[in-house]
C-alpha cells in the first residue's frame, strides 16, 4: 500500500468493457475479495487478498506471487459440500465467521511485508498463504520433467 497519506476505499462497479475494468483494477494497491470470480479477475491487474472459507483453496485460489490468501485450518476443511457423496451438516460456518474483519484489515495493511511465497501461521487454526497455486513450483517442474522423459 502507498505510504503517502491515509488509505482510501474505492468501490468499482464493472461493465461490459473488460479492458477498462482491468485498467481500473491495475491502479489499486490491493483488492480484498472472498472466494469467487472477483478475486480471479482482479488478480489480472492488482495484488489480491482472498478470504477463503469452505472451498478447497488449493484448487480455486487466484495465481500470482503477489496474491495472498487467508483461511482457517480446520479438520472439516475443505468442506464436504465439495464432495458429491457426502452430506453437509454444517450449521456454524465457523470457517468464515471466525476470520474477523480486524484480521483481514491487519493483513491488508502489512500485505507488502509478508515476504516470499509460502505459508505463515497466524494462530493455531489460521493460515496465510502467499503466492498460492494449484501446485508447488517444484512439484510442477517434477511433473513436467516426468512427462518429458
Amino acid at each position: 500500500m502507498r505510504s503517502s497519506g491515509p488509505a482510501s476505499l474505492r468501490i468499482e462497479v464493472g461493465s461490459a468493457d473488460f479492458a477498462a475494468f482491468v485498467a481500473t483494477v491495475a491502479d489499486l494497491d490491493l483488492v480484498i475479495a472472498t472466494d469467487g470470480g472477483t478475486a480471479h479477475l482482479c488478480a489480472l491487474g492488482a495484488p489480491v487478498l482472498s478470504v477463503y472459507g469452505p472451498s478447497p483453496f488449493r484448487r480455486y485460489a487466484p495465481f500470482g506471487l503477489h496474491n495472498r490468501l487467508v483461511t482457517r485450518d480446520l479438520s472439516c476443511s475443505p468442506c464436504c459440500q465439495y464432495a458429491a457423496h457426502l452430506v453437509n451438516s454444517c450449521l456454524s460456518n465457523e470457517c468464515m465467521t471466525a476470520i474477523s474483519p480486524g484480521t483481514v484489515a491487519g493483513l491488508a495493511l502489512k500485505a507488502q511485508r509478508l515476504g516470499k511465497a509460502g505459508v505463515k501461521r497466524l494462530a493455531p487454526d489460521l493460515k496465510v498463504f502467499q503466492g498460492p497455486s494449484h501446485l508447488d513450483r517444484e512439484e510442477l517442474i517434477d511433473a513436467f520433467e516426468a512427462r518429458s522423459s
